[in-house]
Order: C-alpha cells, then sequence, then structure tokens
C-alpha cells in the first residue's frame, strides 16, 4: 500500500511537470493586447453578454485590432492621379452644389435645382434586365485599369487599414459609408449611368426557415454560398494577391431583423444607436456585423469585406435603414445634419471619429479635405432615394419574394424554390450569351440541401504574411476541448433534460447543470437549434494576419455533451512565437467560456478561466501538430493492438464550457496597462469591469 501511494503521488507530480514544461509550447498569455481590450471595455460598457451578442461584441472588436494587418496596393501613376482627383472632385459636387447649408471648400454654396434623385431598390424588387445591368457595370469596373489595379479593387482598398478605424466603433459609421457608397455609385455609373446600388434588405431572409438557402446565393443573384465563387456574375474573380481567393461560407444564424430594426428607428438621436454610447438593445453597428458574419468569408474580415460585392448591398440597406432614422428625426423637429454624437472629454471617442477628422478618403485634391462629419449633412437626402422594403400582400411584386401570412411579412423564397428559373440559374449580361459557368451550383438536385455544417479550408485565408521561401507547413494545429450544457431553448428529449429538476446536496457543484444560462441570444434561437449542436472556433492573429473558423459538433439532446476539435494558427518560425486570440460561440451568438489547463508540483491539476488569448512556440515538448491528420491522431492514445483508443488530454490546454452564464468574459488581467488604467479610474466611464 504504501509502494501504491508513492507511484501514485509520483505519477500526479510528473504530470503536473509535464503540463508546466508543455506551456513552453502552448502559453497563457498574461494579457490582451491593450488596444484590443480597449475595444472590448468600451463594448462593455454599453452592456453586458446578458444585453448583447457576445459573437457581435468580438466581432466588432477583433475587426478593429487586426485592420492593421493590411495589404499594400500599387501606387499611382501621374496620370492615374489626374484621373482619380477629377473624378473625386465630380463626385462630390452634387452634393455641395444641390445640398442645403453645405460648405464647399470654404465658400457656402447655394441650392439649386440638381438631378433626379437616384432610386436605389431592394435587389429582389429589380427587373432581370435592371439586376444584370447592375452586375455588368460592377463587372466592367473589374476590368477597368483606369486606377490599379482595377477600379474595384482600388475602391474597396479604401474599406482596409487605418480607414476601418475611421468607419467603424464610433459615430461616423453611418457617415462614412454613405459617402463611401456614394463613391462606388459614382464609379459605377461611369460604366453605366442607369444604374444604383440595389439594397440587400436581409430582414426577409431571417425570416426563412433557414437563412442560408435564400435565392440570393444563386448563379443569377450573388453567386454560391460556400468556397471560393465560381458561378454568378463574379465568378472567378482574379484578386490583387493571386494567393488569396474571394470566398464565402455562408451560415445559418442572425441578420438584420425586423425586430432590431424598429428598435433602431424608435430612438431619436445618433448617440442612441452609435458606439460609444448606444443602446445595448439598439446597437445599429452591432446589428449589422451579423449580416458580415453570416456571409462569412471575405466579408468576415473587415480588411477584405468590399472584395464581395455583396457588401455594398449589404451597405446600401444599412444607408436605407439610417435615412428611415433620419426621416423620423425630421419628424420629431431634430436637424439630422447636426445630430453628430462626439464628446472629446469622454475616453471612448477616438480621434478619428471628430467630426472634424479625416474621413480617409485621401486621393488628392479636395477628398482630402472630406470630413467624418460630411456623410451626416442633409444634401445627399435630395439626391438620393430609397425605394421601402417589400410590404405584403404584394412584396414589390417580386417573383423572389412571397407574403407569410402568419408573420404578416414578405419573406425571401429560397433555392430550391427558384430553381426552374432561368433567370435564378445563370447570368446572362444584357444583351450578351449567358456567361459560362466554372462549376454547377449543388442545390440544384432533386432534394434541397439544408446545410448544418460548413466545412471551412483555412488554406485560402490569409497566407500573405508568409513571404516566399517559408517552410512547407504554414499552418500548426492546436487541440481545443468543447464542453456544453443542454441549451435551455432546446425542447426535443425531454427525457434527458436536467432543468426544472430538484437539486439534491450530495451533487454539490453539480447544481449549476440545472440552472439555464443567462446570456442575450440571438431573436430566432429556437430556429438554429437542432439535436446536433454546432460550436464555431474562431482562431484570430494578434502578430500575425491570419484566421481561422472551425467547428466542432455535439449533442444537444445531453444534459453535457464534450467534444474535440484541431484549431489553426500561424506555425511559430525559429524564436518567434504566434500570438492568438481563441474564441467560441453557439448558433444562438452566445459565448462559451475560454478555460486554460494550469498545474501545480502537488499535482493538482485545474481548468482556470482566461481570456482566450494564447502563445504558440517552438519549445519542446511541442503541443501542436503539423496537419490535421496528425492533429486529429494526437487526441487518441492506443497502447495495443487490440486495446479501444482512449482519449489523449495531456497537450489540449484550452478548453471551452459553453454554459452561457458568464456576464462578461475579457476582463482586463491583473498587470496590464488596462488594469492599471482601471484600478486609477473605477469610476471613469471609459474601462469599467
Amino acid at each position: 500500500m504504501f509502494l501504491t501511494k508513492i507511484s501514485v503521488g509520483l505519477c500526479l507530480v510528473l504530470a503536473a511537470v509535464h503540463i508546466q514544461r508543455s506551456q513552453a509550447a502552448v502559453e497563457q498569455l498574461e494579457h490582451l493586447p491593450d488596444e484590443l481590450q480597449k475595444y472590448l471595455d468600451t463594448l462593455h460598457t454599453t452592456g453586458d453578454l446578458t444585453e448583447q451578442s457576445g459573437r457581435l461584441l468580438f466581432w466588432a472588436s477583433i475587426n478593429q485590432f487586426i485592420s492593421k494587418f493590411v495589404e499594400s496596393g500599387p501606387e499611382l501613376l501621374p496620370e492615374q492621379e489626374t484621373y482619380l482627383r477629377e473624378c473625386l472632385e465630380d463626385a462630390i459636387y452634387p452634393v455641395f452644389m444641390y445640398g442645403s447649408n453645405v460648405t464647399h471648400y470654404g465658400e457656402r454654396v447655394k441650392r439649386q435645382a440638381g438631378p433626379a434623385r437616384r432610386v436605389r431598390r431592394e435587389i429582389r424588387t429589380m427587373t432581370v434586365n435592371e439586376r444584370f445591368r447592375y452586375f455588368n457595370a460592377v463587372n466592367r469596373m473589374k476590368t477597368d485599369t483606369s486606377l490599379p489595379p482595377n477600379v474595384y479593387d482600388f475602391l474597396a482598398a479604401y474599406h482596409t487599414g487605418e480607414n476601418i478605424g475611421r468607419a467603424h466603433f464610433g459615430p461616423a459609421f453611418p457617415s462614412w459609408h454613405r459617402l463611401y457608397l456614394w463613391i462606388y455609385e459614382y464609379f459605377l455609373r461611369l460604366q453605366d449611368p442607369t444604374v444604383t446600388v440595389p439594397f440587400w434588405a436581409s430582414v426577409l431572409d431571417d425570416a426563412m426557415p433557414d437563412s442560408a438557402q435564400t435565392v440570393l446565393f444563386t448563379p443569377g443573384f450573388f453567386g454560391n454560398p460556400d468556397g471560393v465563387i465560381r458561378t454568378g456574375p463574379f465568378g472567378n474573380w482574379p484578386q490583387i494577391n493571386p494567393q488569396t481567393s474571394f470566398s464565402r461560407n455562408v451560415r445559418g444564424g442572425e441578420l438584420f431583423t425586423y425586430a432590431g430594426v424598429e428598435r433602431v428607428l424608435r430612438r431619436r438621436r445618433n448617440a442612441d444607436i452609435l458606439i460609444p454610447t448606444a443602446q445595448a438593445d439598439s446597437n445599429f453597428e452591432l446589428q449589422h456585423g451579423a449580416g458580415h458574419v453570416f456571409v462569412s468569408g471575405d466579408m468576415n474580415n473587415l480588411n477584405r469585406a468590399a472584395r464581395d460585392p455583396i457588401f455594398f448591398s449589404h451597405h446600401s440597406f444599412v444607408d436605407q435603414i439610417w435615412q428611415r432614422f433620419r426621416n423620423n428625426q425630421r419628424r420629431s423637429g431634430i436637424n439630422p445634419q447636426t445630430d453628430y454624437p462626439f464628446d472629446a472629454n469622454d475616453p471612448r471617442f477616438r480621434p478619428q471619429h471628430s467630426p472634424s477628422a479625416t474621413a480617409g478618403f485621401t486621393g488628392l485634391g479636395g477628398a482630402e479635405t472630406w470630413t467624418q462629419s460630411l456623410g451626416y449633412i442633409n444634401a445627399f437626402d435630395n439626391l438620393v432615394f430609397y425605394e421601402d422594403v417589400p410590404e405584403c400582400p404584394s412584396c414589390g411584386n417580386s417573383p423572389y419574394l412571397y407574403c407569410s401570412f402568419t408573420m404578416g411579412r414578405c419573406v425571401s423564397r429560397s433555392r430550391n424554390d427558384m430553381r426552374g428559373r432561368p433567370d435564378v440559374q445563370r447570368f446572362t449580361p444584357p444583351g450578351g450569351r449567358v456567361a459560362r459557368q466554372a462549376t454547377q451550383d449543388s442545390s440544384w438536385g432533386v432534394c434541397q440541401k439544408w446545410t448544418l455544417f460548413n466545412d471551412v479550408d483555412t488554406k485560402w485565408m490569409q497566407r500573405s504574411y508568409l513571404p516566399p521561401g517559408s517552410p512547407m507547413y504554414t499552418w500548426a494545429y492546436i487541440p481545443v476541448k468543447v464542453v456544453i450544457k443542454r441549451p435551455p431553448e432546446y425542447h426535443g428529449f425531454e427525457q434527458y433534460s436536467l432543468y426544472n429538476q430538484v437539486s439534491h446536496a450530495p451533487y454539490s457543484y453539480k447544481d449549476e447543470l440545472y440552472r439555464g444560462g443567462s446570456q442575450k441570444r440571438c431573436e430566432r434561437c429556437f430556429d438554429h437549434l437542432d439535436t446536433v449542436g454546432k460550436i464555431t472556433i474562431v482562431s484570430r492573429g494578434l502578430n500575425y494576419g491570419g484566421c481561422a473558423d472551425e467547428s466542432v459538433l455535439l449533442d444537444n439532446r445531453l444534459p453535457v455533451s464534450e467534444g474535440k476539435v484541431a484549431v489553426p494558427v500561424k506555425m511559430p518560425l525559429g524564436s518567434e512565437s504566434s500570438e492568438v486570440i481563441l474564441a467560441a460561440f453557439d448558433p444562438c451568438g452566445r459565448a462559451c467560456k475560454p478555460l486554460f489547463k494550469k498545474a501545480s508540483y502537488d499535482g493538482t491539476v485545474t481548468d482556470s478561466k482566461f481570456s482566450g488569448g494564447i502563445k504558440v512556440t517552438y519549445s519542446q515538448p511541442e503541443q501542436f501538430s503539423h496537419s490535421y491528420s496528425e492533429a486529429y491522431l494526437n487526441m487518441w492514445d492506443v497502447h495495443s493492438p487490440s486495446s479501444c483508443p482512449t482519449q489523449n488530454d495531456h497537450d489540449t490546454m484550452v478548453t471551452f464550457y459553453c454554459d452561457y452564464t458568464d456576464p462578461w468574459i475579457w476582463e482586463p488581467t491583473q498587470g496590464s496597462q488596462i488594469w492599471s488604467e482601471f484600478e486609477t479610474t473605477q469610476e471613469g466611464v471609459g474601462y469599467q469591469a
């Protein structure tokens, strides 16, 4: 017995030593980068995870941080500089000439009778010819080399790098994108003066049983929903960097909702709907983020989002909503032009969003004087007219919509509904031949495909950070365990549920398995839950420009279920480490709690809550793998030819526990600069914990 106790104690000590040593390969970051922490803390001041979607909070914050990882574009030649300057001056001329109370480079201009207002309508209410004319004009921009490398990609590059900080996370969010749409539409109309940017009213798709099946992701609209875009008007588009691809990974989930839009429209001040002072239930920018996350792929990374033409239709709808908001302001006696919310004494407001700060459309000449408040002026209201979102019973007489009398709302038809229509199955340029498609959309089969799991090829994601001559292996694969508690909203197989059961003392800490979480879920959470639960793990580089999304499938019927997944991060090179943040979310947008394995030399091994930040090094023993196959083989032990495989958790340092009980996850870590600021300004509004 004495020898047995010695053996057991020795094993525990060796296990603890193994975990401590292995932290040299996968370590917990002491704290998140201060810049990222400030973004998270700013959103925390507007509401916690019981009031706002954890998925969208994280998305908005991390996209601000990773905007620094941007690819550089080609330089302008002298003749291109002249062309751009003349175009931008011509584009802004109607705003200054035909608006009211507008100053043109320091000179007040009287309002005059101007051109007819441009009419923007929902893309499904356009005629086939109107829709294809628009697509054709976009394609002409892609082949027009008046600006390098072409007009479309040159304009897309405006929505990258430092301009992400100007366009997002502040009161200039709607105004910057309004100005951006105007510039984009100007160049579009150089190709075809009859076209305008149609808006994508995603409320029509959110109302579908499965919004991922919308007719919009067909060859006759925006092309295939998953992978590299091969079908439709933008199929096989070349990219600036030949190592990257223009891709999507459309997933089920929330988009703009009727209820969410109504909450925004009930407000009367921009301060109530815009970061950093937005009310938790009507944060306009976070609501818009749902569309980016839904389309995913390039759209999920703001540095790359404008490469997908659906970006401009998405933001046309954002602008349509903001125009309705501004119309409501006028009815309430508020001048929208002067309602720019900025407080220089509030540390949550960043200088880039000062009304006098540059909007960042630096293309020579007058564009360098365009300020963030320019998009607020009333002139745009006189130049652009938005049609209403289609309503029942006619739904704009669109064959791609139908009236749901149970909801009293118009709903988009699915790909399966429209599979017999030639104008949906293929893109035909106006007056031209049917465009050849590289592949056939798989949705035209006999049975409708209900997507549960979209396998993501992470190899396309931002490989440009690796210079020529880099090692063969560019990704390291980290094992991550996921444990979920049965979602309270799932009502199948009630006999397996522990909810509403009576707690008994002998179970001690297991009592928490009887309690449901309180985190905010998306409004149609019930529609996104099934027997098979899907948890999405996101990996975002903190010192490199890489990203990856992975998923693990679990059993929602059981009180507790667990699974494992291999998450890609950049392979560390030599003495250089890879720093990354990991986060996990369920289909309802709720955040899972990240835990890191720690051990002491007395043999105690515990999982401690942390922010999700890790550092990966090439120290021994390695706790990562060089391929998916190696990663999954390392998750299992087989001790003999006849033995049953057993799980190997020795090198699984990160676990996500999805119980949805934490009101916040990304608190400042003691010892960081943000923590010091918090300690000295606990009564301030800037970084409340």
